[in-house]
């Protein structure tokens, strides 16, 4: 079994690299969702697959794919739900093929980030407030003392954490900006 641990901001980067997985001859096993990465565990196998990533919806949802697409609904890791169809079976056509889909999804993926950059920033504050009069005062100690090095960390963890989700809502109201002009031409 081979395991990779990735982190992507958006499906289609995800589905690129699974597909890309499978084009090696690898079958995706199982995802373990992370808060910032995720850990893939591939197969060898001999079926070649495509797959496709969605955000968590309802089971009628699942059903609705599994059906229309011949698809196999695998597994939900984290907030996503995982299919695949065997190529020898035909086309396996992304599922977000019309752009009001595609822009409902990037909303979703966007209020979401805002959201934890909404929970993150008092944190982040918090965390300055309480840790960089510290981290000053002793910065000439500053290797010598563990409780100002759990300090450093703690900054450090907090404000990359709060800056992934900042990028990601960029990213995604950038696609959100293209889908929408797409949408008027």
């Amino acid at each position: 079994m081979e395991k990779y641990r990735k982190c992507f901001v958006d499906m289609e980067q995800e589905e690129k690299w699974l597909n890309e997985m499978a084009g090696k001859g690898l079958v995706l096993a199982r995802v373990a969702a992370d808060l910032f990465s995720n850990r893939y565990y591939f197969e060898q196998g001999d079926t070649a697959y495509t797959y496709r990533v969605d955000f968590e919806r309802d089971d009628d949802y699942i059903n609705f794919v599994k059906d229309t697409c011949n698809a196999e609904y695998l597994f939900t890791a984290g907030d996503k739900l995982y299919f695949r169809k065997a190529k020898e079976q035909g086309e396996f056509a992304p599922l977000y093929s019309d752009l009001k889909s595609r822009y409902a999804a990037e909303k979703k993926a966007l209020l979401q980030a805002l959201g934890l950059c909404g929970v993150l920033t008092p944190i982040c504050v918090i965390d300055i407030i309480t840790y960089l009069p510290d981290i000053i005062a002793n910065a000439e100690n500053l290797g010598t003392k563990f409780g100002i090095v759990i300090s450093v960390a703690v900054l450090i963890i907090t404000a990359a954490i709060w800056g992934y989700f900042i990028y990601k809502a960029i990213r995604c109201r950038r696609t959100l900006n293209k889908l929408k002009k797409a949408m008027k031409d």
